[in-house]
């Protein structure tokens, strides 16, 4: 159990002395590892063979007729005629209809109080 402490002890003063030595102004070491390639760099025509290639497989998901999911082989990252966004002009307007509807809405007389 000694040991232990000697090992703590000795850890926590050497972090002491990081810290020192990175307060004025050594700074701390860090060594930067490089990343292995992450991704393939390829030319335009070896992206069409691999597209090519992927075109040639069958489809991992079968079409089901109902415009539901379905994998072509293709990237539609270039289509982005599929997902409608709507504008800023739009959003306002919807914005402004709303608070007319609510100005525009009667509020209903309170009942009269009880008889007695």
């Amino acid at each position: 159990m000694a040991d232990r402490a000697r090992r703590e002890r000795k850890s926590k003063l050497d972090k002491l002395a990081e810290y020192k030595r990175a307060r004025e102004g050594g700074g701390r070491s860090w060594k930067v590892e490089e990343d292995d390639r992450l991704y393939d760099e390829v030319t335009e025509d070896q992206y069409k063979t691999i597209v090519r290639g992927r075109l040639a497989k069958d489809d991992f998901v079968i079409d089901d007729g109902v415009q539901g999911y379905m994998d072509n082989g293709v990237d539609d990252f270039e289509e982005a005629g599929d997902v409608e966004e709507e504008s800023d002009d739009d959003r306002k307007k919807n914005k402004s209809k709303k608070k007319a509807d609510v100005k525009g809405k009667a509020k209903a007389k309170p009942k009269p109080p009880p008889r007695r």
